[in-house]
């Protein structure tokens, strides 16, 4: 019997369970940062400690889960992704039950950390895409995904507020568990085309050979740092906003949830036009309409703070920067990620850590501004794309 009309239905099958797959990764990420950010006060009452004290807790999970990409990415390129990925799903699981059962603040802390360790696998989701999609394909994908990490990131709070109201704080540990264990089960439907290699020499000196490499390429650098600067306007706003928005969250938080709710939709608005928009467009004609919205947004907030200060026209702001950011980071990305291949593992953990660390960098100096934090907020969307316009020419050159 001739099966060669099933090929073309078994392929879209197997391109549906693999964005599947990609996206549940994606809300996986959500859990350990954003959707326990509720749930401080719960802890802080439950371990008997000062509030401060358990925003700790975010720290250690972030020095794992730099640690860990930094590796993950390599190992991956050497030994195949699906086993890096299932290490990584089964260890962030037990290390989230872990957090759950121990009634000492410092094991908990050990604990957030080996669950940052386990979750630093998921920067292979830019790998996989590499690997699984074609080129039309990729891009596409890489805009579906950013598209969902902004909805999940901003639905978090009302999810973090639910499980919190009507569960628990341990209840976010357990649904991030049971995800990570039915992510890791899916894994064996995927067709990952990395298959291990053997290598001849010290992988200590692969991963040094290897990153050395990658970031020699001015090309693949400067366009990850395009992302990473689109992605801290995001990543400042969702840090600075309890204190842009204070009024309406000392009122009512659920309303505060709702804001970054309407924020979040404005990502699927976003992914949707990014779509239809660039189908057949180039990369570089994204990047470039991507930053003149992130530079549009940020000077029209800077002159609203001045002349004629409003929250409606603050989250207007931020939604065209946001609609600006998915435009950016997906192209960057994709035009970062197609230069390396044959080390698409390893070029995805250095680009995550580029992004990892510029967004963290810039927020942090943002929110320790002295100057007034929703203009502090506009003079970084500014620089950000000021800066991203100088590397895009830099990087077509």
């Amino acid at each position: 019997m001739d099966n060669s009309n099933h090929l073309p239905l078994a392929y879209s099958f197997q391109k549906s369970v693999s964005v599947i797959f990609l996206i549940s990764i994606v809300l996986l990420s959500a859990f350990p940062l954003d959707v326990i950010l509720p749930s401080f006060p719960s802890i802080s009452k439950n371990f008997n400690i000062a509030p401060e004290k358990v925003i700790t807790t975010i720290t250690a999970f972030a020095v794992g889960f730099s640690l860990s990409q930094i590796f993950a990415g390599p190992f991956s390129d050497i030994y195949g992704r699906r086993i890096v990925l299932i290490i990584g799903l089964v260890t962030s699981s037990a290390s989230s039950i872990a957090c759950t059962l121990t009634e000492n603040f410092h094991l908990l802390l050990i604990s957030r950390f080996i669950q940052g360790i386990g979750c630093g696998s998921f920067v292979l989701a830019q790998a996989i895409v590499q690997d699984i999609f074609s080129d039309s394909e990729r891009l596409t994908i890489r805009t579906l995904l950013v598209t969902a990490s902004g909805i999940f990131i901003s639905i978090s709070p009302l999810a973090g507020i639910f499980i919190q109201e009507h569960l628990d704080w341990k209840w976010s540990f357990y649904i991030f568990s049971w995800i990570a264990i039915s992510v890791s089960a899916c894994s064996a439907f995927i067709q990952m085309k990395a298959e291990p290699r053997k290598i001849l020499y010290n992988p200590v000196k692969h991963f040094a050979a290897a990153y050395i490499r990658i970031f020699s390429n001015t090309k693949f650098t400067f366009s990850w740092l395009i992302s990473a600067l689109a992605f801290s306007c995001h990543f400042s706003f969702i840090a600075l906003s309890p204190i842009i928005f204070n009024e309406v969250l000392t009122e009512n938080p659920i309303n505060f949830g709702f804001i970054l709710l309407l924020y979040g939709l404005s990502y699927l608005i976003a992914g949707i036009l990014a779509t239809r928009i660039f189908k057949r467009s180039s990369l570089e004609r994204q990047i470039t309409c991507g930053i003149t919205l992130i530079s549009l947004s940020g000077i029209t907030m800077a002159i609203s703070h001045i002349a004629f200060p409003a929250i409606s026209i603050t989250l207007l702001c931020m939604i065209t920067c946001t609609i600006g950011t998915t435009f950016v980071r997906p192209a960057a990305a994709s035009r970062a990620m197609n230069i390396f291949h044959d080390l698409s593992g390893t070029a995805s953990a250095a680009g995550s850590t580029l992004m990892f660390i510029t967004a963290g960098l810039i927020s942090f100096l943002v929110s320790q501004s002295n100057f007034d934090k929703e203009f502090a907020l506009s003079t970084a969307i500014i620089f950000a794309a000021i800066f991203s316009t100088l590397l895009n020419i830099k990087a077509k050159e």
